[in-house]
């Protein structure tokens, strides 16, 4: 696979986990007011764990008010943590890898095991969470409410927690494609088959150069041989210009 075209699927993954987080943090402390207090304390604890957003109107009024209830506190830390998780693993696979073998497959079982097993469990527990606050809430705000402001419709809207939950899962879905394909295509990715061949060319051209000065020496040697003629002389070695030496 082409190298621009794997470094541009790092960089759409970086974007959803992002965003992601964006709306993660966005909505840790939703504002938890509805146009009566008692309406807020009575649907909201009776459903801690579903996230909602309300918009409401006196009926015959033009003036419209929003509120809502926000996820239960750990919903938001489980996908936090995990997408803070998922940008480390990710760029260690990006830049970690390069230079060490074992990091960049740290990094890969991080990224595939880790963030796919609770990607996946918080994207799925966040789609039943949401089902189940919306049919409640429609249920609940079927028809309008007396209050004492009057006569009160309800609307039940989830755009920004629809937004989190897509992004949710587009985070989980690339983050394991991009570990399969780094892990795929590493050789690619670190320019390692380039560098295996320059490696090899070096060792070639070390190896000629080595065999080249063993034979000069070689040569040298044995035209040294011919120089000098080794006698012995009462028992102690004598060297002499040999005859057959030639100059």
């Amino acid at each position: 696979m082409n190298k621009k075209i794997i470094y541009g699927l790092y960089i759409l993954t970086g974007i959803f986990i992002i965003l992601c987080l964006i709306f993660s943090f966005s909505q840790v402390n939703d504002d938890n007011t509805l146009i009566e207090e008692t309406t807020k304390k009575d649907w909201c604890e009776s459903h801690p764990l579903k996230p909602i957003a309300i918009e409401f109107s006196v009926v015959g009024d033009h003036k419209s008010f929003s509120g809502g209830c926000s996820w239960s506190w750990y919903r938001s830390m489980v996908r936090i943590t995990y997408l803070i998780v998922a940008i480390v693993c990710l760029n260690g696979l990006v830049f970690s890898g390069r230079k060490n073998k074992n990091l960049f497959f740290l990094c890969f079982i991080g990224a595939l095991f880790f963030f796919g097993i609770f990607g996946f469990y918080s994207f799925i527990a966040d789609a039943k969470v949401t089902k189940f606050s919306y049919e409640s809430c429609t249920l609940s705000f079927k028809n309008p409410i007396k209050t004492s402001k009057g006569l009160v419709k309800y609307n039940c809207i989830y755009n920004k927690i629809y937004a989190t939950i897509a992004f949710n899962a587009l985070s989980a879905i690339m983050m394991i494609a991009i570990s399969i394909i780094s892990i795929l295509n590493r050789n690619t990715l670190m320019n390692i088959k380039a560098n295996n061949n320059n490696n090899n060319d070096n060792n070639k051209n070390s190896n000629s150069d080595s065999n080249a000065n063993t034979n000069n020496s070689d040569s040298v040697n044995t035209q040294n041989k011919g120089f000098f003629k080794l006698e012995e002389e009462d028992g102690y070695p004598n060297y002499s210009l040999s005859s057959t030496a030639s100059i």
